[in-house]
């Protein structure tokens, strides 16, 4: 899964801007947005990725033009990940949208023990 360095700035330029508290980390061998120990968005060169849940991502795939599930690898797809093409990450509204909504799952889920693994 190549990383797209550029597309990780777009996503971490909206991070802040948006007010998420998120720390970075290496996933997938580059750099990922964490929220409360869980991952919770990064960038391919497919577009970014967002941790939404299961039913929001089956929701999603059914009607949501640019979202595809994310595969880290070919045919593996992550069953709580969504990826955003660039028709949805290029328009802020719909951006937003699809991180507000992976932020408010992952404060619904229980908090996890930090990991001693380093980055």
């Amino acid at each position: 899964m190549p990383f797209s360095r550029e597309l990780f700035e777009l996503l971490s330029n909206k991070v802040e801007k948006y007010g998420y508290r998120t720390e970075i980390r290496k996933m997938f061998g580059h750099e990922v947005h964490f929220l409360n120990e869980y991952m919770f968005a990064g960038a391919n060169e497919r577009g970014i990725y967002v941790h939404v849940g299961e039913h929001a991502k089956d929701e999603a795939l059914g009607r949501e033009s640019g979202a595809a599930a994310f595969e880290p690898l070919e045919g593996t797809a992550m069953k709580e990940y969504l990826l955003l093409g660039p028709e949805v990450y290029s328009d802020e509204k719909r951006l937003k949208a699809w991180l507000d909504r992976s932020h408010a799952y992952l404060l619904t889920l229980p908090p996890r023990e930090k990991s001693n693994r380093h980055t």
